[in-house]
């Protein structure tokens, strides 16, 4: 028991002085910055898939693990496509980094898909390509949602 109270006597101050540089942290937020890299694969075949990287930019000095990367893509008010990346990436300091995700429309937003690429994704009132989304970034104990728009 005794030996128990001293490990906590000892532990105490270095969990504090951790809570306390916890506070002193300031993470900037990492940008979404473009899309590269994009492929398709069974569009005839009735079962598509696209591929494409997400280029992430972490503005901070030391290294981000992203992850619970979420994202819903529009055209006009046309939902084209939801994906979600819930595997863990790591960001370095001051660098960007790939967020490889793939889309597999469901039938109706494949419908879309066609009839937008025979169009020509013309720009209609109304009618722009955009997107919301968001991404978890972790460093130590720390966690942080974060949500944007493209």
């Amino acid at each position: 028991m005794t030996y128990l109270c001293q490990m906590t006597k000892k532990l105490f101050p270095i969990i504090f002085f951790l809570s306390l540089l916890s506070s002193c942290i300031t993470l900037k937020e990492p940008e979404v910055r473009s899309i590269e890299n994009l492929s398709t694969e069974g569009l005839l075949t009735g079962h598509p898939h696209i591929s494409f990287d997400v280029i992430v930019y972490n503005p901070n000095s030391i290294g981000l693990t992203l992850s619970d990367f979420q994202l819903h893509v529009l055209y006009g008010k046309q939902s084209l496509a939801d994906l979600k990346n819930a595997s863990p990436y790591y960001a370095e300091p001051l660098a960007e980094a790939k967020i490889p995700m793939t889309i597999e429309p469901t039938t109706e937003q494949l419908k879309f898909w066609i009839q937008a690429s025979i169009s020509g994704f013309s720009q209609n009132a109304g009618e722009t390509f955009n997107g919301t989304g968001s991404l978890h970034v972790k460093k130590f104990l720390f966690s942080r949602k974060i949500n944007f728009r493209f």
